[in-house]
């Protein structure tokens, strides 16, 4: 009994170090810690663009080293020391590592996931130690689902990333969710477990010391290719690839632009041009509606904005992918809206939230109140890859 209770305490210590000491981003399903900063940004503590998970520590501690804990109302005050609490320390500070085990369990798993760490089947656990030494951070993450298609041994989180400059170069298996949505994402969500990829990002995002840039505000930038390994599509092993840019022109005005492309794989051309076809599609080269397409696009925007009321802090925010382009131009597209409220409860530092949020995937055409169900998502070479085992359609022949 006492090895029992010598084992548990110390598995205790294990988890609570934590792997946020040693992350050199947030994590992508602490619905907390993104509450919290998401305040901290209303406020106005946190500056920078704040529409896309994760968000990099760098960008964190660079406003919350100014911020004067004294001129905060008492909720905001607890979220900031929240924060600093789990805020990783500096790169070149020493080397720090941590521990954590997840444990998630549901009889009604969900296929559609918010902003959070719902058990994609009946049982979700993971086992993952991280490390950082200096600018290099190593995550390695093994776990075991039981899905409603099977069972599965994962390496989810698992990826080595290098800071080089204001950059942050990294491999691996890493969780994304680009939209300022809570219940929603249009494009890349945590709904898909995240796939073999390379990538590369801003690490802090300062302005542009130009003049003629520097009215953009600070900005940042994320770039990846990951390999669809394990789809059991059409065409095994093809690439997706995102594009995503931010801007924070005006405090608490957040604007963003998205790209995401699907090519390549078995059976399927990758040559020089089919690339230069689907990043550059002059004359709609990417939307012949025949198989010479060089791939599956979508691309969109969304939009932030974040002040105060009084002692309530709000955020309304927009976001918008489209799958169909002519001439540049979005003709079809997905929309999400919401509004986030939060604000103090008593004067101890505790507070509430709530968000309303709306979200039609049904493609339309603005304006006209046209609809193309069965578009957004889907897609007559590609039958996979934006949908989980969902309804097809045919292939043209």
């Amino acid at each position: 009994m006492r090895k029992l209770l010598t084992a548990c305490t110390a598995l205790f210590f294990l988890v609570c170090a934590g792997s946020g000491q040693a992350d050199v981003w947030t994590a992508v399903d602490d619905r907390v810690l993104r509450s919290d900063l998401e305040l901290l940004s209303d406020v106005g503590v946190l500056r920078g663009p704040l529409a896309s998970w994760p968000v990099n520590w760098a960008q964190v501690r660079g406003g919350l080293d100014q911020a004067d804990v004294n001129t905060l109302p008492a909720y905001a005050r607890d979220a900031l020391l929240r924060v600093r609490r789990v805020m990783p320390a500096r790169r070149g500070q020493g080397r720090s590592w941590g521990a954590e085990i997840d444990v998630a369990a549901t009889n009604r798993p969900t296929l559609v996931r918010s902003y959070g760490a719902q058990a994609r089947g009946d049982y979700d656990t993971q086992a993952r130690f991280i490390g950082r030494f200096g600018g290099t951070t190593l995550s390695l993450g093994l776990g075991l689902q039981d899905e409603p298609f099977g069972r599965n041994v994962t390496f989810d989180n698992s990826y080595l990333a290098q800071e080089i400059g204001n950059w942050i170069g990294y491999v691996g298996t890493v969780e994304r969710w680009w939209s300022p949505g809570w219940n929603n994402a249009l494009i890349f969500s945590t709904s898909a477990r995240p796939q073999p990829s390379i990538g590369l990002k801003r690490n802090s995002p300062n302005p542009f010391a130009s003049k003629w840039l520097s009215w953009l505000g600070p900005w940042s930038i994320d770039m990846f290719l990951s390999l669809q390994d394990d789809s059991g599509g059409r065409f095994d092993n093809d690439l997706i690839g995102g594009f995503r840019v931010d801007i924070n022109p005006l405090p608490g005005f957040t604007f963003s632009i998205k790209r995401a492309i699907q090519l390549c794989g078995q059976g399927r051309p990758c040559g020089f041009s089919t690339w230069i076809d689907s990043i550059f599609p002059f004359n709609n080269a990417d939307n012949t509606g025949t198989l010479d397409e060089p791939g599956n696009q979508m691309a969109g925007f969304d939009i932030r904005y974040g002040n105060t009321i009084g002692n309530i802090a709000y955020s309304f925010y927009g976001e918008w992918v489209g799958e169909d382009e002519t001439d540049f131009f979005i003709s079809k597209y997905a929309t999400l809206w919401g509004l986030r409220l939060s604000g103090p409860w008593g004067e101890s530092g505790a507070r509430w939230q709530t968000v309303a949020e709306f979200s039609d995937t049904q493609a339309n055409r603005a304006f006209l109140k046209e609809n193309f169900p069965n578009l957004i998502y889907s897609n007559f070479i590609y039958r996979d890859g934006w949908v989980y085992r969902g309804p097809m359609r045919p292939a043209v022949s």
